[in-house]
């Protein structure tokens, strides 16, 4: 079951992230190799999917970032996101002792 809900996060965001880059635009589709086992890693970690999903949808509209860049930038924003996630946590935790 586990192993399921990772997979349907994983899809879910690769489906949206190929329908950005593979539909009017015609952006290359730039996603390296370990993708799927990257943001099954936030999964594992528990990023919301709708957190990870504007993290993609800000890199992509981000006329900034090239096409080459843009994986990388969606990345640090979502490791962004889950730290700051963590230390909420640390310091709701902390908060409880």
């Amino acid at each position: 079951m586990a192993h399921e809900e990772a997979n349907a996060y994983v899809d879910t965001v690769l489906d949206e992230w190929f329908r950005h880059t593979q539909g009017w635009q015609r952006l290359p589709a730039l996603v390296p190799d370990d993708a799927r086992p990257s943001l099954a890693g936030f999964h594992a970690r528990g990023l919301p999917i709708d957190l990870l999903m504007h993290a993609a949808t800000i890199a992509l509209t981000n006329d900034k970032v090239g096409p080459g860049g843009k994986w990388r930038y969606f990345m640090g924003i979502a490791w962004n996101q889950l730290r700051e996630i963590e230390a909420d946590a640390k310091l709701r935790y902390d908060g409880d002792e």
